[in-house]
């Protein structure tokens, strides 16, 4: 009987594999709990699942390049509750790919993603507004050259187009302008808890990838800008959030918030227009897109690709790289995380766009061409600025020009009737920007020379401007691999394309150039001074100095 009974039962099924929902998160959570085996987090099942059968498939592609890893983080910027974490694409021991690791908590190269909170940071401090003009020229600061991803220069860019398309050359001259030190207690106030340095070893470099960041602070930073810029009540002091991990965690984070809502939604505003990747490029020819302010970021040498993003309900945060560190080609932010990051949010329910601000903003009369307050001399627009900014910088390139009845050349009432003179606004910019501005603006219009007769004595743009030296730079000139001293490259630029310019270095002549103004210099140790004379006696002189080489 019983063997009958033993022989009809049947066997027991195969043990089930244990559900592998979140384990970059659970081991996360038992290191930081030890003696803790169950969590309970604010994770969405069914976003969790969606969202780490999504990063898996798209590492799966990535992997074909030689691109190992991935990570992704959903945030409610409401509630401020994680609701997915995606620590790695893949969870196993067993490689030597690092999809063990969580890398959500791991420190890796910003690249570009920090630039909106120095774009904020500008706008509260009255340095810039969205529409000022910032130069786009090759820029050098102590023997660092920063360049631009595609290697070219734009002479002069609104700063939000600058933030938009991510040109690496206008921030770090912004950044110059706001000052490392200043920005560098900004982004610890904002909750970046990596910057272990002092402010000067980072320098300049921190606003193009020479910190490291975690991708949980960096969501945690654009999700308090969103919330931060949905806030339109009376003044009132802001706090910063935490991102919300376990149901029984705080989002509390008792830092101030020194970003005001105005500066917020302008930023996201300027982030709206960056360009989306393959598909997604066309989004404004559909009623139904989504309308998300996101940023790319990629690291120096191809090792990070970063993407976040902001609706006004979520945001999304993704890392793509190597655990190792290793670069590869075509490992940037736009072409390795953001399909990732458009891919998740076409996962989220739409949501709608954040309302101006208005109680903190305020409208300020502007030239429409330049960005700067409006002189009298230029077509007027008005643009939005935060309410407690205090930008206070005219026009400088709109001036009033007196022209001969021709309108081909100036005069002044030394050489010509004022009767016979025509007024006329004209848009002006240095030398410098101008020699790269008029190459992508076909309807730049030079200012007329000064009829031959006349003295000049309108107002004064001076015709000549040195791209390189600097004023006070100082030059270390290296030795190549032949053991012999380098030379130095002196660049200037001249309004009129076709003139020529003789070069001097410390009052003694060593030649001319024409069109393209390049010399390369064997310059000894010590202070010296270059000038550059054109046909019609304009001069511009820049002092230098070349350093010693240390032994």
């Amino acid at each position: 009987m019983d063997l009958a009974l033993a022989v009809r039962e049947p066997l027991p099924a195969e043990p089930l594999p244990l559900p592998q929902q979140a384990p970059h998160l659970l081991e996360t959570l038992r290191t930081q709990h030890p003696g803790t085996y169950r969590f309970r987090s604010t994770l969405d099942a069914r976003l969790q699942a969606a969202a780490t059968t999504l990063v898996r498939e798209r590492g799966a592609a990535l992997a074909r390049q030689d691109i190992h890893n991935a990570a992704a983080l959903i945030v409610d910027h409401q509630s401020f509750e994680v609701l997915a974490y995606v620590g790695n694409n893949e969870w196993s021991v067993n490689n030597e790919r690092g999809h063990a690791v969580d890398l959500i908590r791991r420190p890796r190269s910003t690249g570009s993603i920090l630039k909106p909170f120095l774009y904020a940071a500008m706008l509260d401090a009255g340095e810039i507004l969205p529409g000022t003009l910032v130069a786009d020229v090759p820029t050098q600061y102590g023997g660092y050259m920063p360049e631009n991803f595609d290697h070219g220069y734009r002479g002069a860019v609104p700063a939000e187009v600058a933030l938009a398309q991510s040109l690496n050359v206008p921030s770090v001259r912004m950044l110059r302008q706001h000052g490392v030190q200043r920005f560098y207690e900004y982004l610890r106030q904002f909750g970046m808890s990596t910057l272990t340095r002092k402010p000067d070893d980072y320098g300049l470099t921190l606003i193009l990838g020479g910190a490291e960041a975690t991708l949980r602070d960096v969501a945690a930073m654009y999700a308090n800008m969103a919330d931060i810029a949905r806030k339109d009540g009376p003044a009132a002091p802001l706090n910063y959030r935490r991102l919300k991990l376990l149901a029984d965690g705080d989002t509390r984070g008792g830092k101030v918030a020194e970003i005001s809502p105005g500066a917020a939604w302008l930023t996201l505003r300027a982030l709206l227009e960056v360009a989306r990747p393959n598909e997604e490029g066309h989004w404004k020819s559909f009623a139904s897109s989504r309308r998300i302010a996101w940023k790319t970021g990629t690291s120096w040498g191809l090792r990070d690709a970063w993407a976040v993003g902001n609706t006004t309900r979520h945001t999304v945060a993704v890392w793509a790289g190597n655990a190792s560190g290793e670069g590869r080609p075509g490992l940037t932010g736009a072409t390795a995380a953001a399909p990732i990051l458009f891919d998740l949010f076409n996962r989220l329910e739409p949501a709608g766009w954040f309302n101006p601000p208005v109680a903190h903003l305020k409208e300020v009369e502007v030239c429409a061409n330049d960005g700067y307050l409006a002189n009298g001399n230029c077509e007027i627009e008005r643009q939005w600025a935060p309410r407690d900014s205090h930008f206070d910088q005219i026009s400088p390139h709109n001036i009033r020009v007196h022209l001969d009845r021709t309108r081909r050349q100036r005069v002044d009432s030394g050489c010509e009737r004022v009767a016979h003179m025509v007024q006329a606004d004209w848009f002006v910019l240095p030398p410098g920007p101008e020699f790269y501005y008029r190459r992508h603006h076909g309807d730049y219009k030079a200012l007329p020379p000064y009829r031959s007769d006349c003295a000049g004595s309108g107002p004064s743009r001076a015709p000549i401007e040195f791209l390189y030296p600097t004023a006070g730079t100082r030059i270390y000139i290296p030795m190549d691999l032949a053991e012999t001293k380098s030379r130095v490259v002196f660049e200037a630029v001249h309004r009129e394309r076709e003139s020529t310019l003789h070069w001097h270095l410390d009052d003694a002549y060593i030649g001319s150039t024409r069109t393209f103004h390049q010399r390369a210099l064997d310059i000894p140790v010590g202070t010296h001074s270059v000038t550059v004379v054109d046909p019609q006696g304009n001069r511009l002189s820049r002092q230098f100095e070349v350093l010693a080489q240390e032994r």
